[in-house]
């Protein structure tokens, strides 16, 4: 939850979605892609 910033009211699934049409959308247009890292 905290690598993606999710909060515990957040829709999981639908933040989920949105994350990956964006990540899908900046592979098309060749971009690099860096995930997420662990909370400190």
């Amino acid at each position: 939850m905290q690598a993606y910033d999710f909060h515990p009211n957040d829709d999981i699934l639908e933040k989920l979605l949105t994350s990956n049409i964006e990540l899908a959308e900046k592979e098309k247009q060749g971009l690099k892609i860096i995930g997420s890292s662990a909370p400190n």
